[in-house]
């Protein structure tokens, strides 16, 4: 499998270099491999440098890894900001102290293309089981997080604000016909002030 992937990633890189020669036609030209898997074709024409770059992994720049345990299913969901700057991941498994499956979320932001950890997001009031960060929503710097779990499977959703770099805990969503095993926040959406919230196991 591993000989495989590495052929193909090959035959990739020389279709890609291929394709930078295209691009930068001229009698005396270089491509060649860069270091981090990026195609780099260099020509001069009439004395004119005239550099082509194609980035072979551009859809896998960064793994972002949550500081949680392993098996806290991080990644489960995950929300995007409108610029693309923000990220939001649950890891709704995650155990927090000694409750089991009490469920976290995790906020990154991207700044000169590098992603670091801006926040951990644990619900303030949270129990082993409420699955925190189940589904998960961001927009602009309003986060939602649901704990679909949470009071007997009533489910609820945490909303949070930012205010500067932190993220502070706004108000707590929860059905007004509230049921055991509703599972309210099954599926959360946002939309600036406007939050829609899934409760995919109400009668």
């Amino acid at each position: 499998m591993v000989a495989q992937l590495a052929r193909s990633f090959s035959t990739l890189l020389a279709c890609l270099l291929a394709l930078a020669a295209l691009i930068a036609p001229a009698a005396h030209g270089l491509a060649q491999a860069a270091p981090g898997g990026q195609a780099t074709a260099q020509a001069s024409d009439l004395g004119a440098a005239r550099p082509a770059a194609i980035d072979a992994l551009a859809y896998f720049r960064q793994k972002v890894i949550a500081t949680g345990e392993a098996g806290s299913y991080f990644g489960l969901a995950v929300a995007l900001s409108a610029d693309g700057n923000t990220a939001l991941v649950g890891a709704p498994i995650e155990d927090v102290g000694a409750n089991a499956n009490q469920g976290a979320a995790y906020l990154f932001t991207r700044s000169g293309g590098l992603w670091t950890l801006q926040q951990k997001l644990v619900a303030a009031d949270g129990a082993g089981g409420d699955e925190f960060g189940h589904a998960v929503a961001l927009s602009g710097d309003t986060a939602l997080v649901s704990a679909h779990l949470d009071d007997g499977g009533q489910g609820s959703v945490y909303v949070y604000v930012r205010s500067g770099a932190v993220w502070s805990q706004q108000q707590k969503l929860t059905a007004t016909s509230a049921a055991a095993n509703d599972a309210f926040g099954g599926s959360v959406a946002l939309s600036g002030d406007t939050a829609l919230v899934g409760v995919w196991q109400d009668d």
